[in-house]
Protein backbone atom coordinates (compact mmCIF):
# COMPACT_ATOMS: atom_id res chain seq x y z
CA UNK A 1 0.00 0.00 0.00
CA UNK A 2 1.18 3.48 -0.82
CA UNK A 3 1.45 5.96 2.04
CA UNK A 4 0.91 9.00 -0.20
CA UNK A 5 -2.63 8.09 -1.23
CA UNK A 6 -4.63 11.07 -2.46
CA UNK A 7 -8.37 11.58 -2.38
CA UNK A 8 -10.26 11.92 -5.63
CA UNK A 9 -13.29 14.16 -6.05
CA UNK A 10 -16.23 11.75 -6.07
CA UNK A 11 -19.74 13.13 -6.34
CA UNK A 12 -22.49 11.54 -4.25
CA UNK A 13 -25.45 10.18 -6.26
CA UNK A 14 -27.88 11.10 -3.45
CA UNK A 15 -30.17 13.80 -4.79
CA UNK A 16 -33.82 14.74 -4.37
CA UNK A 17 -34.55 12.52 -1.36
CA UNK A 18 -36.67 13.69 1.56
CA UNK A 19 -35.35 13.26 5.08
CA UNK A 20 -37.74 10.36 5.75
CA UNK A 21 -36.72 8.64 2.50
CA UNK A 22 -33.07 8.91 3.50
CA UNK A 23 -33.83 7.48 6.94
CA UNK A 24 -35.54 4.44 5.43
CA UNK A 25 -32.75 3.74 2.97
CA UNK A 26 -30.00 4.23 5.55
CA UNK A 27 -31.71 1.88 8.02
CA UNK A 28 -32.39 -0.94 5.56
CA UNK A 29 -30.47 -4.13 6.29
CA UNK A 30 -28.21 -6.11 3.98
CA UNK A 31 -31.19 -8.05 2.60
CA UNK A 32 -32.84 -4.80 1.50
CA UNK A 33 -36.18 -5.81 2.94
CA UNK A 34 -38.82 -3.32 4.08
CA UNK A 35 -42.18 -4.33 5.54
CA UNK A 36 -45.44 -2.60 6.35
CA UNK A 37 -47.30 -3.91 9.39
CA UNK A 38 -50.85 -3.22 10.47
CA UNK A 39 -54.05 -2.65 8.52
CA UNK A 40 -55.23 0.39 6.55
CA UNK A 41 -58.33 0.69 8.72
CA UNK A 42 -56.44 0.56 12.01
CA UNK A 43 -53.12 2.20 11.22
CA UNK A 44 -49.97 0.94 9.56
CA UNK A 45 -46.28 1.46 10.20
CA UNK A 46 -43.05 0.79 8.35
CA UNK A 47 -40.54 -1.80 9.54
CA UNK A 48 -36.95 -1.72 8.29
CA UNK A 49 -34.36 -4.39 8.99
CA UNK A 50 -34.63 -6.72 11.98
CA UNK A 51 -36.35 -4.22 14.29
CA UNK A 52 -39.60 -2.25 14.35
CA UNK A 53 -37.80 0.91 13.34
CA UNK A 54 -40.74 3.12 12.39
CA UNK A 55 -43.28 1.59 14.75
CA UNK A 56 -45.06 4.50 16.43
CA UNK A 57 -48.44 5.36 17.90
CA UNK A 58 -48.05 8.81 16.39
CA UNK A 59 -50.35 8.74 13.34
CA UNK A 60 -48.58 11.72 11.76
CA UNK A 61 -45.21 10.00 12.05
CA UNK A 62 -46.62 6.78 10.64
CA UNK A 63 -48.08 8.63 7.68
CA UNK A 64 -44.79 10.41 7.00
CA UNK A 65 -42.86 7.16 6.62
CA UNK A 66 -45.60 5.46 4.62
CA UNK A 67 -45.54 8.43 2.25
CA UNK A 68 -41.74 8.22 2.10
CA UNK A 69 -41.96 4.53 1.22
CA UNK A 70 -44.35 5.35 -1.61
CA UNK A 71 -41.93 8.06 -2.75
CA UNK A 72 -39.07 5.55 -2.89
CA UNK A 73 -41.31 3.22 -4.87
CA UNK A 74 -42.11 5.94 -7.42
CA UNK A 75 -38.43 6.89 -7.72
CA UNK A 76 -37.43 3.29 -8.36
CA UNK A 77 -35.38 2.74 -5.22
CA UNK A 78 -37.68 0.04 -3.84
CA UNK A 79 -40.00 -2.49 -5.43
CA UNK A 80 -42.96 -4.48 -4.17
CA UNK A 81 -42.47 -8.19 -3.69
CA UNK A 82 -45.11 -9.81 -5.85
CA UNK A 83 -48.55 -8.26 -5.49
CA UNK A 84 -48.17 -7.57 -1.78
CA UNK A 85 -48.45 -4.00 -0.54
CA UNK A 86 -46.84 -5.07 2.73
CA UNK A 87 -43.46 -6.34 1.53
CA UNK A 88 -40.80 -4.37 -0.33
CA UNK A 89 -37.12 -4.70 -1.23
CA UNK A 90 -34.46 -2.29 -2.40
CA UNK A 91 -33.72 -2.26 -6.10
CA UNK A 92 -30.17 -2.15 -7.42
CA UNK A 93 -30.29 1.66 -7.47
CA UNK A 94 -31.72 1.60 -3.94
CA UNK A 95 -28.71 -0.32 -2.71
CA UNK A 96 -26.41 2.18 -4.45
CA UNK A 97 -28.10 5.12 -2.73
CA UNK A 98 -28.01 3.29 0.62
CA UNK A 99 -24.25 2.88 0.17
CA UNK A 100 -23.87 6.54 -0.82
CA UNK A 101 -25.81 7.71 2.25
CA UNK A 102 -23.54 5.70 4.49
CA UNK A 103 -20.50 7.16 2.74
CA UNK A 104 -21.82 10.74 2.96
CA UNK A 105 -22.29 10.44 6.72
CA UNK A 106 -18.76 9.10 6.95
CA UNK A 107 -17.44 12.05 4.93
CA UNK A 108 -18.90 14.50 7.44
CA UNK A 109 -17.38 12.57 10.33
CA UNK A 110 -13.93 12.49 8.73
CA UNK A 111 -13.98 16.22 7.98
CA UNK A 112 -14.87 16.99 11.58
CA UNK A 113 -12.38 14.51 13.00
CA UNK A 114 -9.55 16.03 10.99
CA UNK A 115 -10.11 19.28 12.82
CA UNK A 116 -9.53 17.50 16.12
CA UNK A 117 -6.22 16.03 14.92
CA UNK A 118 -4.90 19.47 14.03
CA UNK A 119 -4.87 20.83 17.59
CA UNK A 120 -1.71 21.49 19.58
CA UNK A 121 -2.83 19.07 22.30
CA UNK A 122 -3.06 16.26 19.74
CA UNK A 123 0.34 17.20 18.36
CA UNK A 124 1.78 17.07 21.88
CA UNK A 125 0.25 13.63 22.48
CA UNK A 126 1.47 12.32 19.11
CA UNK A 127 5.02 13.41 19.97
CA UNK A 128 5.68 15.63 16.97
CA UNK A 129 4.28 16.84 13.70
CA UNK A 130 5.56 13.96 11.56
CA UNK A 131 4.38 10.72 13.11
CA UNK A 132 3.05 7.28 12.27
CA UNK A 133 -0.19 6.43 14.06
CA UNK A 134 -2.83 3.73 14.02
CA UNK A 135 -6.32 5.14 13.52
CA UNK A 136 -9.48 3.31 14.57
CA UNK A 137 -13.00 4.17 13.51
CA UNK A 138 -15.89 2.42 15.25
CA UNK A 139 -19.59 2.57 14.48
CA UNK A 140 -22.69 1.06 16.10
CA UNK A 141 -24.31 -1.53 13.84
CA UNK A 142 -28.01 -0.87 13.25
CA UNK A 143 -28.07 2.23 15.44
CA UNK A 144 -30.87 3.91 13.51
CA UNK A 145 -33.12 0.87 13.83
CA UNK A 146 -32.23 0.49 17.51
CA UNK A 147 -33.01 4.13 18.17
CA UNK A 148 -36.38 3.76 16.50
CA UNK A 149 -37.16 0.73 18.61
CA UNK A 150 -36.23 2.03 22.06
CA UNK A 151 -36.80 5.78 21.46
CA UNK A 152 -34.56 8.78 22.06
CA UNK A 153 -34.22 8.87 25.85
CA UNK A 154 -33.35 5.18 26.13
CA UNK A 155 -31.01 5.44 23.14
CA UNK A 156 -29.15 8.28 24.81
CA UNK A 157 -28.57 6.05 27.84
CA UNK A 158 -27.33 3.26 25.58
CA UNK A 159 -25.01 5.67 23.79
CA UNK A 160 -23.60 7.05 27.05
CA UNK A 161 -22.87 3.54 28.34
CA UNK A 162 -21.16 2.60 25.08
CA UNK A 163 -19.07 5.77 24.95
CA UNK A 164 -18.02 5.36 28.58
CA UNK A 165 -16.77 1.84 27.81
CA UNK A 166 -14.96 3.04 24.70
CA UNK A 167 -13.19 5.81 26.61
CA UNK A 168 -12.22 3.39 29.37
CA UNK A 169 -10.60 1.06 26.83
CA UNK A 170 -8.87 3.88 24.96
CA UNK A 171 -7.22 4.88 28.22
CA UNK A 172 -6.39 1.25 29.04
CA UNK A 173 -4.54 0.82 25.74
CA UNK A 174 -2.86 4.24 25.90
CA UNK A 175 -4.76 5.74 23.01
CA UNK A 176 -6.23 9.13 22.34
CA UNK A 177 -9.89 9.92 21.72
CA UNK A 178 -10.22 12.16 18.69
CA UNK A 179 -13.90 12.56 17.91
CA UNK A 180 -17.43 11.25 18.38
CA UNK A 181 -20.34 12.03 16.07
CA UNK A 182 -23.66 10.29 16.56
CA UNK A 183 -22.73 6.69 17.30
CA UNK A 184 -19.28 6.79 15.68
CA UNK A 185 -15.95 6.99 17.48
CA UNK A 186 -12.47 7.82 16.24
CA UNK A 187 -9.33 7.11 18.25
CA UNK A 188 -5.57 7.12 17.64
CA UNK A 189 -2.92 4.75 18.98
CA UNK A 190 0.84 4.79 18.71
CA UNK A 191 0.98 1.23 17.34
CA UNK A 192 -1.37 -1.11 15.55
CA UNK A 193 -1.42 -3.86 18.20
CA UNK A 194 -2.84 -1.41 20.75
CA UNK A 195 -5.42 -0.33 18.17
CA UNK A 196 -6.44 -3.94 17.51
CA UNK A 197 -6.54 -4.78 21.22
CA UNK A 198 -8.86 -1.82 21.78
CA UNK A 199 -11.18 -2.75 18.91
CA UNK A 200 -11.46 -6.40 19.93
CA UNK A 201 -12.00 -5.52 23.59
CA UNK A 202 -14.75 -3.07 22.64
CA UNK A 203 -16.42 -5.70 20.47
CA UNK A 204 -16.38 -8.16 23.38
CA UNK A 205 -17.88 -5.60 25.75
CA UNK A 206 -19.48 -2.59 24.08
CA UNK A 207 -20.79 -1.23 27.35
CA UNK A 208 -24.39 -2.20 26.66
CA UNK A 209 -25.93 -5.56 25.65
CA UNK A 210 -27.96 -3.99 22.83
CA UNK A 211 -24.90 -2.52 21.11
CA UNK A 212 -22.77 -4.22 18.48
CA UNK A 213 -19.98 -2.41 16.68
CA UNK A 214 -17.90 -2.50 13.54
CA UNK A 215 -14.30 -1.27 13.66
CA UNK A 216 -11.84 -0.29 10.93
CA UNK A 217 -8.08 0.05 11.50
CA UNK A 218 -5.31 1.59 9.40
CA UNK A 219 -1.81 2.75 10.26
CA UNK A 220 0.26 5.27 8.38
CA UNK A 221 2.16 8.55 8.42
CA UNK A 222 0.52 11.82 9.44
CA UNK A 223 1.89 15.32 9.13
CA UNK A 224 0.27 17.16 12.02
CA UNK A 225 0.24 20.95 12.11
CA UNK A 226 -1.70 23.23 14.43
CA UNK A 227 -4.03 24.26 11.61
CA UNK A 228 -4.23 21.06 9.57
CA UNK A 229 -3.33 17.38 9.27
CA UNK A 230 -1.93 15.97 6.04
CA UNK A 231 -1.82 12.47 4.59
CA UNK A 232 -4.44 9.89 3.68
CA UNK A 233 -4.25 7.84 6.88
CA UNK A 234 -7.39 9.23 8.54
CA UNK A 235 -9.40 9.08 5.32
CA UNK A 236 -8.26 5.55 4.54
CA UNK A 237 -9.10 4.27 8.03
CA UNK A 238 -12.58 5.73 7.62
CA UNK A 239 -13.01 3.91 4.30
CA UNK A 240 -12.01 0.63 5.96
CA UNK A 241 -14.86 0.86 8.48
CA UNK A 242 -17.14 2.05 5.68
CA UNK A 243 -16.57 -1.25 3.85
CA UNK A 244 -17.91 -3.32 6.77
CA UNK A 245 -21.55 -4.37 6.87
CA UNK A 246 -21.78 -6.39 10.10
CA UNK A 247 -20.28 -6.39 13.59
CA UNK A 248 -16.67 -7.10 12.59
CA UNK A 249 -13.18 -5.66 12.87
CA UNK A 250 -11.32 -5.06 9.61
CA UNK A 251 -7.71 -4.02 9.02
CA UNK A 252 -5.96 -2.46 6.07
CA UNK A 253 -3.17 -4.40 4.40
CA UNK A 254 -0.58 -2.18 6.09
CA UNK A 255 -2.14 -2.75 9.52
CA UNK A 256 -2.29 -6.52 8.93
CA UNK A 257 1.39 -6.55 7.91
CA UNK A 258 2.32 -4.83 11.18
CA UNK A 259 0.35 -7.37 13.21
CA UNK A 260 2.02 -10.24 11.34
CA UNK A 261 5.48 -8.78 11.96
CA UNK A 262 4.82 -8.60 15.70
CA UNK A 263 4.12 -12.33 15.96
CA UNK A 264 2.45 -11.85 19.32
CA UNK A 265 1.08 -14.90 21.10
CA UNK A 266 -2.11 -13.00 21.91
CA UNK A 267 -3.02 -13.07 18.21
CA UNK A 268 -2.19 -16.73 17.58
CA UNK A 269 -5.83 -17.75 18.11
CA UNK A 270 -7.13 -15.21 15.62
CA UNK A 271 -7.93 -16.03 12.02
CA UNK A 272 -7.97 -13.35 9.36
CA UNK A 273 -10.14 -13.54 6.25
CA UNK A 274 -8.81 -11.84 3.15
CA UNK A 275 -11.00 -9.45 1.13
CA UNK A 276 -9.19 -8.64 -2.13
CA UNK A 277 -10.06 -6.04 -4.74
CA UNK A 278 -12.09 -3.74 -2.49
CA UNK A 279 -12.93 -0.35 -3.97
CA UNK A 280 -12.73 2.49 -1.45
CA UNK A 281 -14.32 5.85 -2.14
CA UNK A 282 -11.80 8.59 -2.82
CA UNK A 283 -8.87 6.25 -3.48
CA UNK A 284 -7.93 5.03 -6.95
CA UNK A 285 -7.51 1.32 -7.55
CA UNK A 286 -8.53 -1.70 -5.50
CA UNK A 287 -7.28 -2.74 -2.07
CA UNK A 288 -6.95 -5.81 0.11
CA UNK A 289 -8.62 -5.67 3.53
CA UNK A 290 -8.61 -8.24 6.31
CA UNK A 291 -11.38 -9.16 8.74
CA UNK A 292 -10.74 -10.70 12.14
CA UNK A 293 -12.40 -14.07 12.73
CA UNK A 294 -12.36 -15.69 16.17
Amino acid sequence: MRDDLKLENNRSPVQGLTGAEREILAATGDDGRILVFGHPAHGEFVVVGPRSFFDSKDATRQAKYLEALEGLLRKGFVRREGESRYSYRLTGSGFEVRKALKSTALDAFVASAKGETSTKSFQDWAGGNRVTLAIVFTDVVGSTALGGEIRDEAMNEVRRAHFAQSRKLIEQFNGREIKTIGDSFMAAFRNVDAALDYALALQRDTGHPQVQIRAGIHIGPMHVEVDDVFGGTVDFAARVVGAIEGAETWLSERAKEDIDSLGGKQYAQLRFDKHPDVALKGFPGKFTLWSVVG
